[in-house]
């Protein structure tokens, strides 16, 4: 249902757009008082614009005390590149194995790949001679129609 807008509900609304407007107003008036003091320097004579200016935000990442870098542990890689390379060999030998750790038997990268298709296959083996004849054809039935449904159909537009 739709209920009737006021005047004192509408001005009310154009007031709270009016104050969403304000930071952006002010932050603009910032960004142009800046410039209008840098156009200023160079107007008088002034070297370079300067870094930093009072009351501006300061923009990226503070600069980096080197002696505390250096008092800092080192990254676990040693400074040699034979090392480094050993290192990497070592980890990626590492990252390997917890790979293949985590492959199921039906992969055939897995050691007991060979064996998990020997188990499957004996297993598929004795349920079908426990199928009667016709437990088997419906069977195929059902396999053969998932086969036809399973193949991508398209229908190709004849070229003119």
């Amino acid at each position: 249902m739709k209920t009737k807008t006021t005047d004192t509900e509408i001005l009310h609304y154009a007031q709270m757009g009016k104050a969403a407007l304000l930071p952006g107003m002010v932050k603009m008036l910032d960004l142009m008082q800046r410039q209008i003091d840098q156009l200023r320097a160079e107007i008088n004579g002034a070297s370079a614009t300067p870094r930093h200016v009072e009351g501006a935000t300061k923009l990226g990442r503070p600069r980096r005390n080197v002696e505390a870098i250096k008092g800092r542990a080192s990254s676990g890689w040693p400074s040699d590149p034979e090392a480094r390379s050993a290192e990497m060999r070592r980890r990626q030998e590492v990252a390997e194995a917890k790979r293949r750790a985590k492959l199921h038997p039906r992969n055939p990268e897995h050691p007991g790949h060979a064996a998990w298709v020997a188990s499957i296959g004996k297993a598929t083996r004795s349920r079908w001679k426990k199928m009667t004849v016709a437990e088997r054809k419906e069977r195929l039935a059902k396999m053969a129609a998932g086969q036809a449904r399973s193949k991508p159909t398209a229908k190709l537009a004849v070229a003119s």
